[in-house]
């Protein structure tokens, strides 16, 4: 029995004495009515028996406990079979709880064309609904905050009842005052809904969820009754029916062409066997479920920002695993969260687990809750929350990953598994309406938790930033921007930690603010760690992947420093604002820039594709600039007019609006001949010829790294590449091509007519680039002769394990990814633009094995130290495979080079600093 069915009960009737409230909508006024209601019952028939006494107490208990519940009704019993659902789907009423709806709402089927699960929706489709529901109802709102790098709409829904619409933005400003200490208490929790984000494949193959949203849409826009009104009084969702639009479609097409009329659960079949690669990804190939710290894609951007503006109690990622699984729900494993996050998220996570439990043991779902899956990368997305004060939640559903497929339970049919998926839905909402002081309790009481943890800390803030890098200081400040973290320009010189920080050259983060638990991951240098296992990486410190100086200020540095306030609006990686012009002379003999900068090879690449000829400067040299001296560094790029096809004048223009774009600050010279070092005609100088890219890519090659290479070149340094497909090459299909990457493959035989084609065209000049995995095939295959290490074989009697540890102790030794140290040569051409700031470089490295040093001692620049952990966990086996041990190593093959990285240099984006490493390989690889 609910709230309103009550006021019902009891409105009509009269004399009782008592402040009676029928019309309330708080739970505990509710409940002092029932106690008043009882009182006055029991004087109005005092003679009344005591069996007619208990029966009213247990009637009116039960009464209460309903109303706290919030629950909803059960959804309807299904008496399809899989094979029939495959076929045709399920009306959209069939997914739900069997409440009466309004006819005015669109239903899903009515805008597709076809029921739920008869198809994979199409995100066209899936917008159209939206939009239509929209339309529809009261209760919806449709926005689109963003776009896709394949221009499609990233949109969401603001579902709650009309009042709380007609006051949507005080409800937005206060959810993000609760999470500022000083405005929170001023907050009255009773007043206030519970905000649930609902979130839903962000993994495009895992599509079970984008169509669960249609159904989920629907019910919250249409379904009937005192409960769901009730609930949408209490509440706000925000529905994101899509996280990756062009995964999402990519996958929608592969399952649909392969559906047959009759539904085949065989795994063999096509349908169930995408090709390369695969709907998982976005455009670029990147996994949009480790981007969530970092923002890298317009993706995660638009749901950051709007995560941001309007924080939500409670955010689920609706996700699907292999298909001889169940479901799976939080919270997981405790041992694995996180040491930042409070351990009343996992009380509360429990809690909530409660409510999904009671839905699908009502539809008869097997699931599990508290094995597999880890709660410790902030950068994932039901971890993300979790430090911030919403209570983050992960679902896993077995997935059919096309229409039916067999399994160890038995036929799985795609609508089975968006049922799942929509019962959770409905649990999450349930759960939060009933928790939902508690909910916004946790908010208030986590931001001034946060503040109080750094309070307590020696470090009051940090200063990290680079005075040779602006662009990669506007990275950081993106990430801080778009994370909510506040921050200050540094106003004078500091050295701090032994680094020396210039006024503009750094930003300054206090940590006494709502977001430390944030800032402090952000410069985590754990390494001890009281579980061993990681589903993801175990360290992501910002300064050591931008590769820029960085320190611990304690209270009094912190206090003395003159800062800046950030006054900024727009987006920090908008390069059309301010910039230092050129300025012509008529006496210049030409235009040099420093290769310190993120973007300077963006502006190179960008010259070249305008005719400029170019050269880098291989040694120093100290040269005129008008009446100054002009110090070069080794790596520098020099633009000699005299060169040139074009005139001079038309070359500064050229010059000067490429500056304008990538804001690198080119200046003149106003003669070759140097007061120190080199002359800028010297034979150490090299000429530089535009490069021509492929990546090789296809079956049996990592797509993420694939895609990474292709962002960097494509999105950041504006140089065309080629994706090649391995399964179609033949010896001559490298002959237009400068330079070859090879990502982590798995390319079985190494006898294929083109892989000699390769190694003619390495002979004859060109760059081949082997990263990580590939490494071992390219030797295998005679692209090169460098070793990889391995664990040391030993005689010893191997010690008894326990069985039931196995998978444990396995795990323990596969690195999820960690921060190494390497010494490094800085005057090789492969490290030109490299931030020095001590002996070592930090590397990313997510392998166990290294590259054994070659005989040549000048071929391997960055060599793991003795004690190579920077940050993160580290296999205690894994020590004597990586130190002192090379990283990356060069070798002269015929004309042409191969250069060999142990691991990634290009990990998410995020390592910027050892992109670098990428870039100089095409630039300066040719000059080795």
């Amino acid at each position: 029995m609910q709230c309103y069915r009550l006021q019902k009960t009891i409105k009509p009737m009269h004399g009782f004495v008592g402040p009676f409230n029928p019309t309330s909508n708080s739970v505990s006024d509710i409940k002092e009515n029932v106690l008043h209601l009882l009182f006055n019952l029991m004087k109005k028939h005092p003679n009344t028996s005591i069996f007619f006494h208990s029966s009213l107490w247990i009637i009116l208990l039960f009464t209460i406990q309903s109303v706290s519940a919030q629950t909803l009704p059960s959804s309807q019993p299904w008496s399809f079979s899989s094979v029939e659902l495959a076929k045709e789907g399920a009306a959209v009423e069939a997914y739900l709880p069997e409440v009466a709806y309004d006819s005015d709402v669109v239903k899903p089927e009515e805008v597709m064309g076809h029921p739920i699960g008869k198809w994979h929706v199409t995100h066209d489709k899936l917008v159209m609904v939206m939009k239509e529901i929209a339309e529809t109802s009261d209760r919806v709102t449709f926005q689109e905050i963003g776009k896709t790098h394949e221009d499609r709409p990233i949109v969401q829904l603001t579902i709650t009842s009309p009042e709380n619409h007609a006051r949507l933005d005080q409800i937005k400003q206060n959810q993000r005052n609760l999470r500022d200490p000083e405005l929170s208490m001023g907050l009255s929790l009773e007043e206030m809904p519970v905000v649930v984000n609902m979130n839903y494949s962000i993994h495009g193959n895992e599509s079970s969820g984008s169509n669960a949203a249609l159904a989920v849409a629907y019910f919250l826009a249409a379904a009937q009754g005192p409960t769901v009104e009730k609930m949408l009084d209490q509440s706000v969702i925000v529905l994101d029916p899509s996280l990756n639009p062009d995964g999402l479609n990519r996958f929608a097409t592969w399952a649909n062409m392969h559906k047959s009329m009759h539904p085949n659960g065989d795994s063999n079949h096509r349908e169930y066997d995408e090709i390369w690669p695969g709907g998982r990804t976005n455009h670029y190939w990147f996994d949009m479920n480790r981007d969530w710290l970092p923002v890298t894609q317009p993706e995660s951007r638009a749901r950051i920002r709007a995560f941001q503006s309007f924080p939500p109690n409670i955010l689920t990622d609706h996700h699907e695993m292999g298909t001889n699984s169940t479901f799976f729900f939080q919270p997981g494993i405790p041992s694995r969260t996180n040491p930042g996050t409070r351990s009343l998220n996992q009380s509360l996570t429990g809690k909530i687990a409660e409510f999904h439990a009671k839905r699908l043991d009502d539809i008869g779902t097997l699931y599990y809750s508290k094995e597999s899956f880890d709660d410790f990368y902030y950068g994932k997305g039901s971890t993300f929350p979790d430090v911030q004060g919403t209570i983050g939640i992960l679902f896993e559903q077995a997935s059919s990953r096309g229409h039916l497929q067999d399994s160890q339970h038995g036929l799985l049919s795609f609508p089975e598994t968006i049922r799942n998926q929509v019962e959770t839905s409905l649990s999450t909402w349930e759960a939060g309406v009933s928790m939902r002081m508690e909910l916004l309790d946790f908010m208030r009481t986590t931001a001034a938790f946060n503040v109080d943890r750094a309070k307590s800390q020696e470090v009051k803030a940090y200063i990290v930033g680079s005075s040779k890098d602006g662009s990669k200081n506007a990275h950081i400040a993106d990430i801080f921007d778009h994370q909510r973290i506040e921050f200050f320009e540094l106003a004078q010189q500091v050295t701090v930690d032994g680094a020396t920080f210039e006024a503009g050259g750094a930003w300054v983060i206090p940590t006494e603010q709502p977001q430390a638990g944030l800032i402090f991951s952000l410069f985590d240098e754990s390494t001890q760690f009281s579980d061993s296992l990681f589903y993801d990486v175990s360290a992501w410190t910002l300064p050591y992947s931008m590769d820029v100086p960085f320190g611990k200020l304690d209270s009094r540095t912190y206090e003395s420093l003159s800062l800046r306030s950030i006054e900024w609006s727009g987006d920090w990686l908008d390069l059309e604002g301010e910039y230092k012009k050129v300025l012509p002379s008529s006496d210049a003999v030409g235009a040099v820039f420093a290769w310190d900068d993120y973007y300077a090879p963006a502006l190179l690449f960008h010259l070249q594709g305008e005719g400029i000829h170019t050269k880098a400067l291989m040694k120093g040299s100290t040269v005129r600039h008008g009446n100054e001296t002009l110090s070069l560094d080794p790596g520098s790029i020099w633009i000699p007019y005299g060169l040139q096809d074009h005139e001079k004048e038309q070359v500064q223009e050229v010059i000067d609006e490429a500056t304008k774009e990538f804001h690198v600050f080119v200046q003149e010279v106003s003669s070759g001949l140097a007061l120190e070092g080199i002359d800028l005609g010297s034979p150490s100088i090299a000429t530089l010829e535009a490069p021509k890219v492929a990546i090789l890519g296809g079956e049996g090659t990592s797509s993420y790294e694939a895609g990474e290479i292709w962002f960097l070149f494509d999105q950041r340094m504006e140089l065309p590449v080629t994706v090649l497909d391995n399964t179609s090459l033949n010896g001559s299909s490298f002959d237009s091509y400068t330079h070859v990457f090879l990502p982590t493959a798995y390319l079985g035989s190494v006898d294929a007519p083109w892989v000699d084609g390769l190694k003619s065209w390495v002979r004859s000049g060109g760059t081949l680039i082997v990263q990580r995995g590939a490494v071992s095939w390219a030797r295998r295959a005679g692209l090169h002769s460098t070793e990889t290490t391995q664990s040391e074989p030993t005689t010893d009697t191997p010690e008894r394990g326990v069985y039931a540890n196995a998978s444990n102790d396995r795990g323990a030794k596969a690195p999820g990814g960690s921060i190494f140290k390497a010494n490094a040569d800085f005057t090789h051409p492969l490290l030109y633009g490299v931030d020095i700031q001590d002996s070592w470089m930090p590397l990313f490295k997510n392998s166990n094995g290294a590259l054994v040093i070659p005989d040549n001692p000048y071929a391997s620049p960055l060599v793991y130290t003795d004690d190579p952990l920077a940050a993160g966990y580290m296999h205690p086996d894994s020590k004597e495979t990586i130190a002192g041990h090379a990283a990356f190593v060069v070798e002269n093959r015929g004309r042409g080079q191969v250069i060999l990285f142990a691991d990634n240099p290009n990990f998410r984006a995020f390592w910027m600093g050892t992109q670098r490493l990428t870039v100089n390989a095409v630039v300066f690889g040719p000059s080795l």
